[in-house]
């Protein structure tokens, strides 16, 4: 896997998403840094093995969580935190379930010539983002209380 530096991409954070959006000039895009640190990531495991498999031959390569999360375990790519797209519209994350504590990924945004940052498509597609890290921190919420009831 690439790892991609997010301090030599100038840029700007945005801090109620902890994310970065700047400009490659290597793809000519803009592009989106997302860092994530998950506790109690072996309750999100359990939580994905109880899902139905994913749908690959009708090409629905992720699970959903009763709150709407759309994700699927990155391990079985060899791959780390990363969004998934379709038609390059973000629709979930896939996570790596196994080895999570602390991971980010490096995603392009919008192809465009020229230095201009943060489109409005941008600021969008990190609003959309977002939403998938409050889903996600909703669902990490729910699982924890109820494993505290079981215990």
């Amino acid at each position: 896997m690439r790892i991609y530096d997010y301090l030599i991409h100038r840029g700007v954070y945005v801090t109620e998403s902890q994310q970065w959006l700047s400009y490659d000039p290597e793809t000519e895009s803009e592009c989106i840094f997302l860092m994530l640190s998950l506790k109690h990531g072996e309750l999100l495991r359990e939580y994905y093995d109880s899902l139905p498999p994913e749908d690959h031959e009708g090409h629905s390569h992720l699970k959903e969580s009763f709150n709407g999360l759309r994700f699927t375990d990155g391990d079985k790519y060899n791959t780390g935190l990363a969004i998934q797209h379709q038609g390059n519209e973000p629709i979930g994350l896939l996570l790596p379930l196994r080895s999570f504590e602390r991971e980010f990924c490096f995603d392009r945004v919008l192809f465009k010539k020229g230095y201009s940052l943060h489109s409005k498509e941008a600021l969008k597609y990190n609003e959309k983002v977002y939403r998938f890290i409050l889903r996600l921190d909703s669902l990490m919420v729910a699982l924890s209380e109820k494993a505290a009831k079981i215990s």
